[in-house]
């Protein structure tokens, strides 16, 4: 599964009570007091390299499945591979307040051409993301997403690359759907969890100069997950509310996820998996948003699996129908 380390705004209201000023002021005591006592810097990563096949396959430049305007027909089957890199630095003050900073080099087949030339992002780094944190509290700053690290954002992944979750919204390059990189001036961050509750609140302002602000609120025991999300945005097309409901029975796992977009649309997705055999397990994930484009549904339903090689090493495939395309894949992903 690929799980960015960190990705991956409307009038303030009381609710909403995340502004800047705010959140620095709620960790100035925790900094003040800060004598470093250790320090590391540390380097993980994964590789992944594969095969997938999307039937009716084009450069899909909004990220979304469907067609668009000036989009061109690719090759179906393509080879997709990715390295990642992630460098984390972290220190420990005296005090018992800990700092870490945390950004990572990325490479990937970046085929746009209907041949599939083997081509490589750059490579470059990524916008870090900055933490401090103190017995469960936690303010961050930079690349990342308190809707990301929700619990349940993620629930749900098929295949090798996670090309499908319960929550539609996820990975999709979807920039009304929490703070992403490209489409923000950076994200301050408070969080506090305890005992299996966890809150939050985050600011952003987006490149244009919209302020996004998010709250969420999840609770988890005895194998059960409860997670709730919302945002207010000077956008009102890009205010929702979120629900996330996951957990096991016996030996089968689900996830459920809904939201309601102020703009109309409204996303629903459900996935269970279950372990067949000794480290292989298998996954049945759909999800939908009730809007459409064209006379194409944005409805996804797919299975997939993953088997686990030992020393890090897993393999993993699915097929699916997304959009009204036949999808398939299948590779393997090493962590190191």
């Amino acid at each position: 599964m690929d799980v960015p380390f960190s990705q991956h705004s409307g009038q303030t209201t009381g609710f909403y009570c995340c502004r800047v000023s705010n959140l620095l002021i709620a960790t100035t005591a925790l900094v003040a007091t800060a004598g470093v006592a250790s320090a590391e810097i540390t380097l993980s990563g994964f590789g992944r390299v594969g095969a997938t096949y999307l039937e009716n396959r084009f450069n899909d430049t909004n990220s979304n499945n469907i067609q668009d305007a000036g989009e061109v027909n690719e090759k179906q089957t393509q080879v997709e591979h990715r390295m990642r890199i992630v460098i984390t630095g972290e220190a420990e003050a005296e005090s018992g307040v800990t700092f870490s900073a945390q950004t990572r080099i990325q490479a990937d087949d970046a085929a746009t051409t209907a041949q599939d030339t083997f081509q490589s992002t750059s490579g470059a780094l990524y916008a870090p993301a900055y933490r401090i944190g103190y017995q469960g509290l936690s303010l961050a700053v930079g690349n990342v997403s308190l809707v990301e690290e929700t619990a349940g954002y993620a629930a749900g992944s098929l295949g090798y690359t996670g090309f499908m979750y319960a929550n539609p919204r996820a990975f999709n390059g979807d920039a009304n759907y929490g703070n992403w990189t490209a489409t923000t001036d950076g994200v301050i961050m408070l969080t506090y969890a305890n005992a299996g509750f966890k809150v939050g609140v985050s600011t952003s302002d987006t490149a244009a100069g919209v302020q996004r602000n998010v709250a969420s609120a999840s609770y988890s025991a005895a194998g059960y997950t409860v997670a709730v999300t919302a945002q207010d945005s000077d956008n009102n097309d890009q205010d929702f509310v979120s629900l996330h409901v996951g957990g096991k029975v016996e030996q089968i796992g689900f996830a459920i996820y809904a939201d309601n977009y102020k703009n109309g649309t409204n996303g629903f997705g459900a996935s269970v998996s279950m372990s067949v055999a000794e480290g292989l397990n298998v996954a049945l994930t759909a999800n939908t948003v009730d809007n459409s484009v064209g006379v194409q549904k944005d409805e996804l339903f797919g299975v997939g699996f993953n088997y686990d090689l030992g020393a890090g090493v897993s393999l993993g495939g699915g097929v699916a129908s997304m959009r009204g395309s036949n999808y398939a894949e299948m590779g393997v992903v090493f962590n190191f």
